[in-house]
C-alpha cells in the first residue's frame, strides 16, 4: 500500500522517507489539529515526536508507524495527524500533517 503525501519541509520529508517502508504524502503547516478517523468520523489526537535532525538517536520515534499503519488498514487512509513535536534546538513546533490520498499497489 502506498499513501501519497506532500511535505513542505525537506528535512522532515527526508527523515520520513528513511523510516517508512511505504511513502506518505503529507502537507505540513505550522498549526495543530487532530487525527481524524475515516470510518466513524471520530476525532483522535496522536502525539508524535518529530526530529528534524535525521541523525537523531531514535529516528523510529519520528512517527508512530504501527499506529498509522493500523489506521490505514481500517479504512480509506484519509486522516489528519496533529500536535507533532519538533525538538529542534530544544523548542516545540506544531505541524499539521494531513494524508491527502491513498494509492493501493
Amino acid at each position: 500500500m502506498t499513501v501519497t503525501v506532500i511535505i513542505d519541509d525537506e528535512r522532515l520529508k527526508e527523515a520520513l522517507r528513511k523510516i517508512y517502508d511505504y511513502e506518505i504524502l503529507f502537507k505540513v503547516t505550522e498549526s495543530g489539529v487532530v487525527l481524524q478517523g475515516f470510518n466513524s468520523g471520530e476525532e483522535r489526537t496522536i502525539h508524535c515526536d518529530v526530529y528534524k535532525n535525521t541523525r537523531a538517536n531514535y529516528p523510529e520515534r519520528l512517527f508512530p508507524r504501527d499506529e498509522i499503519r493500523r489506521w490505514l488498514e481500517l479504512g480509506n487512509g484519509k486522516f489528519k495527524i496533529t500536535f507533532v513535536k519538533d525538538y529542534h534546538i530544544g523548542t516545540y513546533r506544531d505541524y499539521t500533517v494531513e494524508v491527502i490520498e491513498e494509492v493501493k499497489v
